[in-house]
């Protein structure tokens, strides 16, 4: 990983400052304060969160019926559970608590200590004292809340700050040892987009860490079985291949590539340039990712692998979109580190970019396949064009550095 002179950092007054005990008390104090929006109401009663409902009202009823896939949040009774069965055992817990408000509560914390805590590793992959990194992070921590991938999970309710959480704890820090792959088979196992973080191992070519995320996703699905029989039949069976259960491929709060060539055209259309697009960026991002981890560059390399199950998932919320915290922090770090401009350009564009509120501009017009104005699709495809930007980059890097090698060969080779 890259190292910025962990000595030069530990001298300096600003790095004696943020590793201070006061100042690090004082940012988890600010960090706390800055929750208060997604706890309270406008009156100071506890919020109720919408997918928190439906998670704690499926696994009732599922404690009570042994039914979940068919239960539907009422009263619009449109919003079900969408998650594998595994999710089941490990959402349990939620419920022993009386309605969302309180819930959300408890989830609030443990998403927040998440994000705190990949806030910590990313600076700590850059070699940054430990004090120094959790310093950092629990005063950036009230900033990434104004991003629209945070702001989702935290108004909303969601898990893909603990799913991100566990895929870098297995990117960064289990790299190499016995556990490496296991973590992220089990985020694959509560969401299934996750499971394409596979082609990290695969492009780190350890084989070892790819039997274990296979064969810990097949153990997954056997206690699936074992404990939920039922519902873990009618899922693998019949709801994986229910996509509109999840939504619309053009609602305005999904950034991928079939969203955004659905926008603009029509079936088939848009499924052959989904097809095409997705295959290509796969393609040139896989590469990336091995240019990435031949230079010791496992955040940015994981970053891409993050970015690519996003990219070519059928639906993509806002809330999904969490990989850009690490990868902007990380963008800025290499790029001061290195004196990279184009990394640090993606790192100024990306803050800018994932802190506007896409999904107001555009909820409530309800264009369908196809009919979406050219305009409104230019602005709304900007945050999948800056992650084809941090996919694409080392891949053309290296295509340019081959091209500049290759002139003065041939040039040697036409010489008298």
């Amino acid at each position: 990983m890259s190292e910025i002179s962990p000595r030069s950092l530990r001298s300096s007054f600003f790095a004696r400052l943020m590793s201070s005990p006061a100042v690090i008390a004082s940012g988890a104090f600010v960090a706390i304060i800055s929750l208060f929006p997604f706890v309270f109401t406008d009156t100071t009663h506890l919020r109720p969160v919408f997918d928190l409902a439906v998670y704690r009202g499926a696994i009732v009823h599922w404690l009570e019926t042994g039914d979940i896939y068919s239960w539907t949040l009422p009263p619009e009774h449109y919003y079900g559970f969408t998650y594998p069965p595994f999710a089941i055992f490990l959402f349990l817990p939620m419920a022993l608590f009386d309605s969302s408000r309180t819930l959300n509560v408890v989830f609030l914390g443990v998403n927040s200590l998440a994000l705190v805590a990949t806030l910590v590793m990313v600076f700590r992959s850059f070699r940054f004292p430990r004090n120094l990194s959790l310093g950092l992070s629990l005063w950036l921590f009230p900033l990434t809340l104004l991003t629209f991938p945070v702001q989702g999970n935290m108004w909303m309710g969601q898990i893909n700050l603990i799913i991100l959480f566990l895929i870098l704890v297995d990117a960064l820090l289990l790299t190499g040892t016995r556990f490496s792959g296991i973590l992220s088979a089990i985020a694959a196992s509560i969401k299934m987009t996750p499971a394409l973080f596979i082609l990290f191992f695969i492009a780190r070519k350890d084989w070892r860490a790819v039997a274990r995320f296979i064969l810990t996703g097949v153990v997954g699905i056997v206690i699936s079985f074992i404990f939920a029989p039922q519902v873990s039949w009618e899922f693998f069976t019949r709801r994986i291949f229910e996509s509109n259960r999840v939504g619309s491929i053009v609602e305005p709060l999904s950034f991928n590539i079939l969203g955004e060539t659905s926008r603009l055209f029509f079936e088939p259309v848009n499924s052959i340039l989904f097809a095409v697009l997705a295959i290509a960026l796969l393609w040139v991002g896989f590469h990336s990712t091995r240019l990435l981890i031949q230079q010791n560059e496992r955040l940015l390399a994981a970053c891409t692998v993050g970015f690519l199950m996003l990219m070519v998932s059928p639906i993509s919320w806002n809330h999904h979109w969490v990989w850009a915290i690490p990868a902007i922090l990380g963008c800025a770090l290499y790029g001061w580190h290195k004196e990279d401009s184009a990394y640090m350009f993606l790192a100024v564009s990306g803050t800018v970019l994932f802190c506007q509120r896409f999904q107001s501009w555009f909820s409530g017009h309800g264009w369908d396949i196809g009919y979406w104005p050219l305009w409104t699709v230019a602005l709304h495809i900007l945050p999948a064009l800056w992650t084809t930007a941090f996919i694409t980059l080392p891949w053309f890097r290296q295509r340019r550095a081959r091209r500049r090698t290759a002139v003065p060969q041939n040039q040697l080779s036409q010489s008298p």
